[in-house]
Formats: C-alpha cells, sequence, structure tokens
C-alpha cells in the first residue's frame, strides 16, 4: 500500500447546510448514475457524515460492440452511457484504448449544466468518469486562465478512481497544457487489467504535482471498499476541504472562519512549514499564496494584523526560502496599500487601512482617530525591512516615523499611555501597561535596535527608559510557598500631577513575553537595571517565565493556543541551557496534546479548563501554527545554529527576520542587486533588439528579433 502526501491540512469550501461537503458523482462505461450509486455503497456509508452524494449520467448511450464478458469486466450494462464518442477502438474495443474521441464539448455542456443545477463542491470520477472529470476541470481552467469568464463554479477538489489519460493527442494536449492545480486524489489498483496503472499514472503526471495525491490499493479495476487506510486516506483528503483559503477554520463544526480574507492561517504559517522541513506542506502553501492571495481594491483591513501576520510572514517566507521573489512581489504589493494608514496628521499610521490603487490611496484623507499603541507602534519592523530590500526610503521612514512622535509625546517614567491619538499622540487612555493593546510597542523598541544591527539608537533610548518604568512602576515580585517569581502588572496615571497609581496587581497572558524580551535584550548586552538590588534581565526573565508557567498551569481558566509563555521558555533555554525550561513547555505540549487536539484534525481553544472534559470553542487561531507551534520547535531544537539569536530577530508574530549584516541579509541584498543587474541588461537588449528591429524595416532586412519571432511562429 502506498500513499503520498495527504495530511491535516484544510481546504476552503462552501458547505451545505449541514456542513457536509456536495460530491458531484461521474459513473463509468457502460453504466449510469444509478449503478454507480449501488457499487459505491461501502464509501456512502463510510463518508455519510461528510460528504452528499449527487449522481449524473453520461449525454451519449454505448452502442457497444463488446462481448458480454467485457461489459461484465467493467460491471456495466448493455443500455449503459459513455461519456465520449470514439472512433478507432483497437482490437479489444474498449474505449480506454480509442485514439480518436468526439463531441466533447456535448459532454461539456453536460456537466456545466449539472454543476449549475447542483451546485458540487467538488467531483468524483470512476474509470471513464474519472477522465471526463479531469478533462472537465482542465477546460475551466483553460477558459479561466485565458481571461474567459465561468458561468458556473470550479469544483475546489476532484477524486479520480481508475482514470486514464486518453490516447487521442487532443485530448491529452488539453491536459497537459491545463497543468490542473485543483487539489485531486488519484486511486488505482495495483491488479486493474483494464487501466493498468502506468494509464493512471500517466493520467496524474498531466495534474499540477503540488496538488495532486495518490492511493494505491493492491485490488482490480473497482472502487475499493472504504474501510482500513482507504478510508482514513479519503478522510484526511476530505477533512482538508473545510478551511483551505480562508483565515481561519473552525475544528469542531469543519467550516470556514472569515476575517482578512487572505488565506491568514496560510500565510502566517509558511515559516512554520519551511523551519521544520515539512516540505510538501510548504509546496501546497507557497501555491495557494502565489496563485490566490491577492488585495482587493476596496477591501478594509486592520492594519496592525495585516502587518504583523501577513506582510510579515510573506517576509520572513522570501528570506527562509532562499529568497523566492514571489513573495516579495506579493510583500510589495501588500506594503504599498498599507501605505495610506501613514496619511495622518502625525504620520502615525490609522487602525484601519482600505486597499486602493495609487491614485486612489494619494487622493484617500485619513480622518485622525483614537488608536493603542500596540496597533499604532508594531510596524518598524516589518515596514524598515521591505524598504531596505526594495530600496524604498519611503517605507522605511513610514516605518520609523512612530518612534520620532513618540519621543516627542509625553511619557510618565519612560512609560506611555496605552491610548493615543493620531493627531498628535496626545494620550486617550492612562493606563500603563505592557499587556493587551500595548505590548508589542514596548518589544519593537528592543527588536528594532537589534533587527538594524545596532545602528537605530532612537528604539533603544526608548526601550531602556521605558524598561526602567516597567522595573520600578510595574513589577511585582512574589512567592508561592515553592519559588520566588515575578509579573508584569498594570496601573493607570493621573495626567495633571504625572504620578503613576499603584498596580492593580493583575496579571494577564499576553505580559509573559517580556520574560523573552527581557533575555534577549541581555543577550545583546543591554542591561536594565538601575541599581545593585535589581534583579539582573536574565534572572528577570527567568522569574516572570516562571511565573507564566504556573500561571498557564495553575490560574488560567481559559486557553486560547497563546505563544507568550512558550516564547519565553525558548529564549530562557537558549540563554541558559537549563533542562527545566524544556521540561516546563513539554508539559505545556502534552497538555495541548490532551485537551486542544481534535481527532479529525486541527486544535481547538479551551473555553473553560475548569470542566473535565474540559470545553472547546470552535476556533483554531492563526498564531498557533505561526507562534506557539514554532516556539514549541526551537524549544525542542538542539541545534543553536537554526535561526541564532545573533542573526536572526522574530516579529511579535514569530516571523524571525535576519538582522542586517548577518549572513542572510547579505546574501538577500546581494541575490537582488543581482536580479537588478540582470534585468536591467535584458531591457537594454530588448531595447537594442527594438531599435535594429525598425532600422532593418526601414533597409529592408530583418533584425535578429524579427527572425527569432518567425522562427517561433514556425
Amino acid at each position: 500500500m502506498r500513499q503520498q502526501g495527504v495530511r491535516s491540512i484544510f481546504y476552503a469550501q462552501e458547505q451545505a447546510a449541514d456542513g457536509k461537503l456536495k460530491m458531484l458523482c461521474l459513473h463509468g462505461f457502460l453504466q449510469n448514475g444509478n449503478i454507480l450509486r449501488m457499487r459505491i455503497g461501502s464509501m456512502r456509508k463510510g463518508l455519510k457524515s461528510r460528504v452528499h452524494f449527487q449522481f449524473h449520467d453520461a449525454p451519449f448511450h454505448a452502442a457497444s460492440t463488446l462481448t458480454e464478458q467485457q461489459i461484465k469486466e467493467v460491471g456495466g450494462s448493455s443500455e449503459g452511457l459513455t461519456w465520449f464518442q470514439w472512433s478507432d477502438l483497437g482490437p479489444d474495443k474498449r474505449p480506454s484504448l480509442a485514439v480518436k474521441y468526439s463531441n466533447w464539448d456535448t459532454t461539456y455542456a453536460s456537466l456545466c449544466d449539472a454543476l449549475r443545477q447542483q451546485q458540487p463542491d467538488g467531483l468524483f470520477g470512476f474509470s471513464q468518469g474519472a477522465t471526463a472529470a479531469a478533462l472537465f476541470l482542465a477546460a475551466l481552467q483553460t477558459a479561466q486562465r485565458q481571461g474567459r469568464d465561468l458561468d458556473v463554479p470550479l469544483p475546489k477538489f476532484c477524486l479520480v478512481c481508475a482514470g486514464f489519460l486518453p490516447r487521442d493527442p487532443e485530448y491529452a494536449a488539453l491536459l497537459e497544457n491545463a497543468k490542473v492545480d485543483v487539489p485531486t486524489l488519484f486511486v488505482m489498483g495495483q491488479s486493474d487489467a483494464l487501466i493498468p496503472p502506468a494509464r493512471s499514472h500517466a493520467l496524474m503526471d498531466t495534474f499540477d504535482q503540488r496538488t495532486a495525491d495518490m492511493f494505491e490499493h493492491p485490488g482490480a479495476h473497482m472502487v475499493p471498499t472504504c474501510s482500513g487506510e482507504f478510508k482514513q486516506q479519503m478522510v484526511a483528503f476530505l477533512d482538508r476541504k473545510y478551511a483551505w483559503g480562508s483565515d481561519e477554520v473552525d475544528v469542531i463544526n469543519h467550516t470556514p472562519r472569515a476575517w482578512l480574507n487572505l488565506g491568514l492561517t496560510i500565510v502566517d504559517s509558511l515559516d512554520t512549514l519551511i523551519i521544520s522541513g515539512l516540505n510538501e506542506e510548504y509546496q501546497q502553501a507557497r501555491h495557494w499564496v502565489a496563485n490566490h492571495l491577492e488585495f482587493k481594491d476596496g477591501s478594509k483591513v486592520q492594519f496592525f494584523e495585516v502587518n504583523i501576520r501577513i506582510l510579515g510572514g510573506l517576509l520572513s517566507a522570501y528570506y527562509l526560502s532562499g529568497g523566492d521573489d514571489m513573495y516579495l512581489q506579493k510583500a510589495e504589493m501588500l506594503a504599498d496599500r498599507l501605505m495610506v494608514s501613514f496619511n495622518t496628521t502625525s504620520g502615525m499610521p490609522s487602525p484601519f487601512a482600505t486597499f486602493g490603487n495609487a491614485a486612489a490611496r494619494a487622493a484617500t484623507p485619513i480622518t485622525d482617530v483614537k488608536t493603542n499603541v500596540a496597533e499604532a507602534g508594531t510596524l518598524s519592523m516589518e515596514f524598515t525591512t521591505i524598504g531596505r530590500l526594495l530600496g524604498r526610503q519611503d517605507m522605511s521612514d513610514a516605518g520609523m516615523r512612530f518612534w520620532q512622535v513618540l519621543a516627542g509625546s509625553r511619557n510618565f517614567s519612560g512609560l506611555y499611555c496605552m491610548g493615543l491619538h493620531t493627531k498628535d499622540a496626545s494620550c486617550t487612555d492612562p493606563k500603563m501597561t505592557i499587556g493587551s493593546a500595548a505590548d508589542s510597542m514596548y518589544e519593537y523598541m528592543l527588536k528594532q535596535w537589534v533587527l538594524s544591527g545596532g545602528t537605530q539608537q532612537l528604539p533603544l533610548e526608548l526601550y531602556n527608559s521605558s524598561m526602567q518604568g516597567v522595573r520600578k512602576h510595574l513589577v511585582r515580585h512574589i512567592w508561592d510557598g515553592t519559588a520566588e517569581m515575578s509579573f508584569v502588572s498594570e496601573a493607570t496615571v493621573s495626567q495633571a500631577s504625572g504620578v503613576i497609581n499603584p498596580t492593580n496587581d493583575r496579571f494577564e497572558h499576553l505580559t509573559c513575553f517580556a520574560g523573552g524580551m527581557f533575555v534577549l535584550g541581555k543577550l545583546h548586552n543591554i542591561s536594565t537595571t538601575t541599581t545593585p538590588e535589581d534583579f539582573d534581565d536574565i534572572t528577570l526573565g527567568a522569574r516572570i517565565g516562571r511565573a507564566c508557567y504556573e500561571l498557564w498551569n495553575q490560574l488560567s481558566k481559559a486557553d486560547f493556543l497563546r505563544p507568550e509563555a512558550i516564547e519565553t521558555l525558548f529564549y530562557l533555554w537558549r540563554a541558559t541551557g537549563d533542562q527545566i525550561y524544556r521540561e516546563w513547555g513539554w508539559n505545556v505540549f502534552r497538555a495541548f496534546e490532551r485537551y486542544c487536539r481534535v481527532e479529525s484534525g486541527g486544535y481547538a481553544i479551551v473555553a473553560d479548563v475548569n470542566l473535565v472534559p474540559p470545553k472547546l470553542a470552535p476556533k483554531m487561531e492563526s498564531f498557533w501554527l505561526a507562534e506557539t507551534l514554532k516556539y514549541f520547535y526551537l524549544l525542542f531544537e538542539d541545534d543553536p545554529t537554526v535561526l541564532p539569536l545573533d542573526q536572526w530577530v522574530f516579529n511579535t508574530e514569530a516571523h524571525p527576520l535576519p538582522v542586517w549584516g548577518s549572513p542572510a541579509d547579505v546574501q538577500a541584498m546581494q541575490q537582488l542587486k543581482q536580479r537588478q543587474q540582470a534585468a536591467a541588461q535584458e531591457k537594454q537588449r530588448l531595447e537594442a533588439d527594438q531599435a535594429a528591429s525598425q532600422e532593418g524595416l526601414h533597409a529592408g532586412v530583418m533584425s535578429p528579433l524579427q527572425q527569432a519571432q518567425i522562427r517561433r511562429a514556425r
């Protein structure tokens, strides 16, 4: 038994009212819909909780010259139907051996009618019906790529059982040229005498291999019994249909969840797939990004979320893929459309951006509004990175503008109001916190300096000042009877007097990132202590890490698959090599596996950990793949050369970016320079050829360009 590449990833689909997929089934030669319905009874029973089976009859009656034995071999009827008309059947009189098919237009029209009427999510074809399904997908995608409007929905998946590549060169060429990229599972029998596996493999080879999977069974010309490995593979393949291309997935009800409409989970997990060596899943994700990720004019999105997750994810994938230009092109398209958010009075970004073309963006007025420091101050890493790659000073300047505005605004012992106004950075919410709505601004103060290779001093100055305020006003030290710990709480400030009030002793999980932040600073020789009595940054980070582990272990009522505690354990492991951090991480991971993992695929939020079994909420966050699992993987990775912290720095969504001047950064900049030089040379060559062509036209002599065009035409 051989299986290739079907794992529990999810493809986006429109669902039937009960959440099931609708699958249109195409019968084999000399069969009809009713015969196929009976033949796949095992499949209908085995997949009844997932699939609505629909059936459609072929348009032609089979004027059969086959013997009764041959009819029996294919499980057909002398009154059965066929998807093709043909000639030159060959000595065995079998349609799979025909060298000339005809009247495909009739079959195509019949299948289009079926799609309009039944609105299936996908196709299933057996034998000749499998080949018809493959040809139909090829015809639809060819028309789509030629810019022709389709009045039928393109099926999102296909099951091809015992299909074959037509011997008719015209039909074979349709498949070979289309390179169908609809996710397809090919099922073939090793003992199939009617359609030998080589013929089925030939059909599969015409499909885009990044979206083609295969299952081989030991049987003959049949649909295998839906049990054992075949059922497992079918279930895994179909379960992938629920949310591929959507932002998130409801892992309980098997439905997609929309938010930004940008394939959030796919883009957010690209670098995790690369780092962890899941190449097959990475290729599928890359294919979706290349062919389906678009930033539609008029779309309104949250600047902060799109920046850290989508732009950060694309940039990280660009570096980790060795400089795949597709990612940089997509990143430039996105960053260009986000630039409109900086059209505020102060230059701080507006919380929302509306995508549009360059003229629309330049003319778009931005109304100054209230924002928070996390949304306004978590952007410099992404925008200075893409500005550096593209040579776009406007993007780099936009990325650094917030730090300049912040430095000129009022602070309280180095701390800033959680809420600011985009007009003048005036305080709109006097809360002092490094938790929700503020956390990543303080994180980026340090990380922007690290990213720049220590060249940009302003963010570091802000970081040092802010961390002194955090130590003085927000850090709380506790003893739980077993160990000393620290956590970062929150307070409010009186704007009139500038006095920061005592903390409320609230311990928020989001503040757990701070342990890793202090450790990272110390690894780069940054100390935020002000007195000999202060805990050094590594020790303070370790005390926060212990408190966060105990918070997760004892106090939290809900679990959102968040990464912050694991993030700090990762930094502590890298800094100290103390095995205790791996032990704590393993305990957390085992609990996720035990209580959050869903049997049919994915992980769910725990709504209440006090219930046994815990109550699950129907959502899997994209940061579970982008951050939490990445930090788990790196925590248990023994090789310290995997993303060394002196050469890479993670954005707040855990997307690693290379430090300026590091080997990865130098390589990327050199590659870009070489590509730019090659593009300039090619442009000069084309211009010279065009000039020579014009001269030759006047002189009556063919230029090399004209000669090449004639050769191509021949």
